[in-house]
């Protein structure tokens, strides 16, 4: 909820009527009523707005509430490769809480694989990469490409959602990588209307965000995993901590996947199409439970859905009725469970050989 005495006490600070405050934040003066009032909430932009326009931050407008679930943990970069603004940081966490509400609908199989206390140091990141690409059964001649990235996320349990974004889109472009730490669940958004080129590396970068479990965050969450996504990629080239820039160097050796199809040429895929790709080649059981919560509230839901991929409102209406005429399959009709060769069990002992123990997962 909102601290309306620190609102109102900073509107006298500064001199603003309640009408005034509305035109800052591009409102009705009803709206900045109904705040004020306690009746309704400012959605992420809205609030972006109100702290700029009081001079505060968001987080001092907001009163914690003790029993609320912690609020996502998002990692993305902006085109430009800055950390985002605190209105794009927004969006992020807004997306992570209309996830949080598909946990009910998802067969979960977590695992305890993570780093333990990761850090930025450039030995301990190369390493971890080392004992990625050994569970992944590559040696040190071998690029890892997208499928051996797309089992690594599944082997680790993080749930892979295409997207699509553009080419063009705005802040979290090429990928968006989520934790839920009351359900401990990984959520990576990829945009497949991106270069396909650069997805091998978006796809190692969100991995080293899951393996940490976002506990890097900020501009030091950015430098682990870049470091790590070069390290894992490979073929290992230059001194330990000298990264090379794949996601800026088209043609890398990572190169692109095919099988993600039409989208990887930055045509737009249709929602069928996006659905298709989530089930066959992501493994992933998302769209399914996105179906089933529409289910259980009794119709289709476009702006649940525009809401949780944070794609325009049109797209979702078209995906919103695919997902409401899929049949109810259970998870393991549409997502094929992780190869043998990457079995958790399997990724564990590797990590346990070759990782100082300050690395591997907890037992």
């Amino acid at each position: 909820m909102l601290r309306v005495p620190l609102i109102k006490s900073s509107m006298s600070r500064l001199g603003l009527s309640g009408s005034q405050l509305a035109q800052l934040c591009s409102v009705s003066k009803e709206a900045v009523s109904n705040w004020l009032s306690g009746e309704s909430l400012p959605r992420p932009a809205k609030l972006a707005a109100l702290a700029r326009a009081l001079q505060l931050s968001v987080d001092a407008l907001i009163e914690p509430d003790a029993s609320a679930p912690p609020e996502p943990i998002v990692a993305f970069r902006t085109r430009n490769g800055e950390l985002p603004s605190p209105e794009e940081q927004q969006v992020g966490e807004e997306v992570g809480r209309h996830l949080r509400q598909l946990v009910p609908f998802l067969d979960l199989r977590l695992t305890s694989r993570r780093l333990l206390q990761p850090s930025l140091d450039p030995l301990f990141i190369h390493d971890a990469a080392m004992a990625t690409r050994r569970a992944l059964g590559l040696d040190d001649t071998e690029a890892a490409t997208t499928h051996h990235l797309i089992q690594a996320h599944r082997a680790f349990g993080a749930l892979l959602v295409p997207v699509y974004w553009g080419g063009d889109r705005v802040g979290h472009e090429n990928a968006l990588s989520i934790y839920l730490p009351d359900s401990q669940t990984s959520w990576v958004l990829l945009n497949v209307g991106s270069d396909p080129l650069e997805r091998p590396y978006w796809l190692a970068h969100e991995l080293a965000h899951s393996l940490t479990l976002h506990a890097l965050q900020g501009a030091d969450g950015e430098a682990f995993a870049e470091l790590f996504a070069t390290h894992l990629l490979g073929p290992p080239r230059g001194e330990v901590g000298e990264p090379e820039d794949f996601a800026q160097r088209p043609g890398s050796p990572a190169g692109g996947d095919p099988s993600i199809g039409r989208a990887g040429e930055r045509l737009r895929p249709s929602m069928l199409d996006l659905v298709s790709i989530g089930a066959a080649t992501f493994g992933s059981e998302a769209f399914l439970a996105m179906a089933r919560w529409q289910r259980e509230n009794g119709a289709p839901s476009p702006s649940f859905i525009a809401g949780a991929l944070n794609i325009p409102l049109g797209d979702a209406i078209e995906l919103s009725k695919v997902l409401w005429d899929l049949p109810d399959l259970p998870p393991t009709a549409m997502a094929t469970r992780p190869s043998q060769a990457l079995r958790p069990s399997l990724v564990q002992s590797q990590a346990r050989r070759c990782l100082p123990k300050r690395v591997h997962e907890s037992p």
